[in-house]
């Protein structure tokens, strides 16, 4: 349960982003989830090695559905894909999508 909630929390967190996009840009936004995203699948290979990178790998752990736990964990990085996508070639569009899937997708859960 408490995996659950975690899950959901961090997902639902994404809806910020576009008050990012406003106080940051739209340019630095997609540098910042594209170094997080590569700072994730770092993380990831490690993990799957039986090593770490401090805190990312913790808190993947302590998400990681059951059949995730000897794979790579992909949902994270398509999440963050798609909000970089949407961003790039949709930005007003984004600002509206994003923090609707962000609320909705953990409510349908």
């Amino acid at each position: 349960m408490k995996k659950i909630l975690l899950r959901k929390i961090i997902h639902a967190s994404s809806g910020l982003i576009p008050f990012l996009m406003d106080i940051l840009g739209r340019e630095v936004t997609v540098v910042l989830l594209a170094l997080i995203s590569i700072l994730f699948v770092l993380s990831e290979k490690l993990r799957l090695e039986g090593k770490a990178l401090p805190f990312i790998t913790w808190l993947t752990i302590m998400c990681l559905r059951k059949e995730e736990e000897n794979r790579f964990a992909i949902a994270p990085l398509c999440l963050a894909l798609a909000i970089i996508i949407l961003i790039t070639f949709l930005p007003s569009e984004a600002k509206i999508i994003i923090p609707a899937f962000a609320i909705a997708d953990p409510l349908a859960e």
